[in-house]
């Protein structure tokens, strides 16, 4: 389950930034009271630990969580598995960035594509996901997760284990990652309900 909050727009970045992490902290808290709500807010809290490259997770893991938060969108994945979610508004990619963030074979796959903004920023997602679900960051090395299939249903790792789910919001993507394959339902959630 993925749970998404989009803010009310903010134009100053730093000040959207900011709102972001406070509302995926507050999406948080309220997963965590709707999952676990035998336990009082202290016992959910004392929960809550960082792996030794910052990944957040629950002590015990009575579920896998992972936050994203892009543009003014904050999303909360919850599994029964490990589990890494990233969200992007879709921008434009310098090719500098391209080169950076890219393998060459991902670049000459993306520059197939209709519009290299939307495939980039989809890439984008899916490596980031990858990322978070194995908990290295960027640790990992971007260039190290390399994808085919880029332009389907569900493209490929070339190199590691995960499955890939993306979905197109107006204007952004989402992708899930997971161990095994899974459905990716998505509840909006008023920003104000939590």
């Amino acid at each position: 389950m993925i749970y998404l909050a989009e803010l009310d727009p903010i134009t100053n970045r730093r000040e959207r930034s900011q709102a972001e992490r406070v509302t995926a902290k507050r999406l948080l808290r309220w997963v965590m009271a709707k999952r676990l709500p035998a336990l009082s807010e202290e016992e959910r809290q004392a929960l809550l630990a960082v792996g030794s490259h910052g990944k957040p997770y629950l002590r015990g893991n009575p579920f896998y969580f992972n936050l994203s938060h892009s543009g003014g969108l904050v999303v909360c994945a919850v599994e029964q598995m490990p589990v890494g979610v990233d969200v992007e508004r879709v921008r434009h990619f310098s090719s500098m960035l391209l080169e950076r963030v890219c393998t060459l074979r991902e670049q000459e796959q993306v520059s197939a594509c209709e519009n290299r903004d939307r495939a980039i920023t989809r890439l984008w997602t899916m490596k980031e996901s990858y990322m978070k679900y194995t908990g290295l960051g960027f640790a990992q090395g971007i260039l190290a997760t390399e994808f085919e299939g880029l332009e389907e249903k569900h493209p490929r790792l070339r190199s590691g284990e995960g499955c890939f789910t993306t979905l197109e919001l107006p204007g952004a993507f989402l992708t899930l990652c997971t161990q095994s394959p899974t459905e990716l339902r998505l509840e909006r959630v008023a920003a104000k309900a939590f």
